[in-house]
């Protein structure tokens, strides 16, 4: 009588180091926009990327490395692409163009790269410490950059004594607010439809000043 013989699993494919490690990250990036930070354990993770445990900590010694890498590697490409945005913005001729185009790009640049984006907006609860740290670090170089494109806006804008830390923090707030919204629910909420509420608002914005 012949020997019943083991059916094996489907063994991942060969990859050379750098390439696995990308394709370990990719997959942490999927398990964490799907499930928050918490289900990025080391084992979903692998299953995700089809490879076992061992293969993870080839690359990394234990989840906050490698959910700090992750973070690290998607805020360097949103931080990348968002450098762009400065002289777009600035090349519009009065305040209503400055503030459509800005968005419209920055909702661009979100609607290009969805998970990024949904990492860069996601809560850090569940996050490792001293990720949670680096991405309050982040969030205040964020707030800072976007007080200094202000500072180079027409006046009143870039008046000394003009709050542009407020304004800072009310444009980062409902940029932010904006982006869930194509994330979420893109059909209902196209970048256009609130690009063009924006406009409006800025217009009647500077209907009222110059009155």
């Amino acid at each position: 009588m012949p020997e019943p013989t083991t059916k094996r699993g489907k063994s991942a494919p060969r990859m050379a180091p750098e390439q696995r490690r990308q394709q370990v990250l990719d997959s942490a990036l999927s398990v964490v926009v799907r499930g928050g930070y918490q289900a990025a354990t080391m084992q979903a993770i692998a299953r995700e990327a089809g490879v076992t445990r061992p293969v993870v900590y080839e690359f990394y010694a234990d989840r906050d490395e490698l959910l700090t890498d992750l973070f690290g590697r998607e805020a360097e490409k949103a931080l990348s692409v968002s450098v762009g945005l400065v002289p777009a913005v600035l090349s519009g001729t009065d305040l209503e163009s400055l503030v459509e185009r800005s968005l419209t790009e920055f909702l661009q640049l979100v609607t290009d790269a969805p998970d990024t984006w949904r990492l860069m907006l996601m809560s850090a609860t569940g996050a490792p410490e001293s990720l949670r740290y680096i991405v309050q670090s982040g969030r205040a170089a964020i707030l800072a950059q976007i007080r200094h494109n202000i500072s180079l806006l027409p006046k009143p804008f870039g008046a000394a004594d003009f709050d542009d830390e407020l304004l800072a923090t009310v444009a980062m707030s409902g940029s932010e607010a904006a982006a869930r919204m194509v994330l979420d629910h893109p059909a209902e909420f196209p970048a256009a439809r609130l690009s063009d509420v924006v406009a409006w608002l800025m217009g009647q914005i500077t209907i009222a000043w110059s009155t």
